[in-house]
């Protein structure tokens, strides 16, 4: 297994932007070619950089993609904290519709690049885990609701409902003909369907 590593922190601005360059580049190359396909070749010329500013700051093509991918846990992570930071802003069918909505938007707007980052990043030691971290945020907001759900054994419905959501978006991208209106009140119907409320 190579190092996933970074290689220099960025500190100064230029760095930075620099960073932000490749990681948008990388994201281009690998929706377009397949990870397997992506070279840090194709990734530096797409980011307007020389190969050698790329190891500066990414040890190699896995530590690009687990940066890239820890990023959008991060984003879906970010999302569902601030949608259950109150959990009693809002019923609780109208937050799963929410949700449902903001997932699969989100999937839907970079499909080829998803589809990639599922199918490999999960694999690479050190990279953040997507299901943990949702669960560990959506099992407190469910006990706050404890008694309004059917379920009753809460982590594990804050797996299935995670597991569910990811699995349908990540589904939905590879049919494009799916509306998406329809697809979104069909999961969220599920959900609701599968939590016991109306």
């Amino acid at each position: 297994m190579q190092s996933l590593h970074h290689g220099k922190t960025p500190q100064q601005k230029r760095a930075q932007l620099r960073v932000e360059r490749v990681l948008d580049g990388a994201a281009a190359v690998i929706a377009e070619r397949g990870y397997a396909g992506a070279t840090t070749n194709h990734i530096a010329t797409r980011a307007g950089v020389h190969v050698p500013s790329v190891y500066q700051y990414f040890a190699n093509k896995d530590a690009i993609l687990a940066e890239l991918w820890d990023r959008h846990v991060g984003l879906v992570v970010e999302m569902l904290a601030e949608m259950l930071a109150a959990p009693d802003s809002a019923p609780i069918a109208e937050t799963a519709r929410r949700y449902v909505t903001a997932v699969l938007k989100l999937h839907m707007a970079q499909p080829k690049l998803l589809a990639e980052l599922y199918a490999v990043a999960p694999k690479l030691e050190g990279v953040r885990n997507l299901q943990v971290e949702a669960i560990a945020i959506l099992t407190p907001y469910m006990e706050h609701h404890a008694s309004a759900l059917r379920t009753k054994n809460l982590p594990m419905a804050a797996f299935v409902l995670v597991a569910a959501v990811e699995g349908v978006a990540r589904q939905a991208v590879t049919s494009p003909d799916l509306p998406l209106p329809t697809l979104i009140d069909e999961l969220t119907s599920l959900v609701k369907s599968y939590l016991g409320v109306a």
